[in-house]
């Protein structure tokens, strides 16, 4: 795992499985292209809790994908905080499906949505709001 990790790749699931008679983890990589640009100046690049430096981005596309890298990897808890929750970031499939997991992960996994105006959620159709209707008690929205 040591080699795929300092590609970028993180652990998502923590039970092995026999392959060609060798031990594998499930690993995946959310944001490939901010890996590779990383290059091997990072020894862990995107995993939580391991890649303690910053990451600059200028694409909306790059946030999107260190977003869902980090929700992704998320064990238990996620509490984001954004001023209108906006459509462009925020209501899309795959993280729709990344939250869905955390949530439905572990019996006491909490996710906390914090935002200033919920004007748009109310004009527009939201995949996360829409996913906190069905999992009232463990997606919470304040304002």
């Amino acid at each position: 795992t040591g080699f795929y990790q300092r590609c970028g790749f993180h652990i998502c699931s923590l039970t092995p499985y026999e392959d060609a008679g060798i031990p594998h983890l499930d690993m995946r990589c959310l944001a490939p292209d901010l890996a590779h640009r990383a290059g091997a100046g990072r020894s862990n690049p995107l995993i939580l809790g391991a890649d303690e430096e910053s990451w600059l981005f200028d694409q909306p596309s790059s946030f999107m994908n260190l977003m869902d890298s980090l929700v992704g990897q998320a064990g238990q808890r996620l509490w984001l905080y954004d001023r209108i929750l906006d459509h462009e970031f925020y209501d899309r499939h795959r993280l729709r499906e990344l939250v869905s997991a955390l949530a439905r992960r572990h019996r006491l996994s909490e996710v906390r949505l914090l935002i200033h105006d919920d004007k748009p959620l109310v004009q527009r159709r939201h995949q996360l709001v829409e996913l906190m209707r069905r999992l009232t008690s463990r997606i919470e929205l304040r304002l």
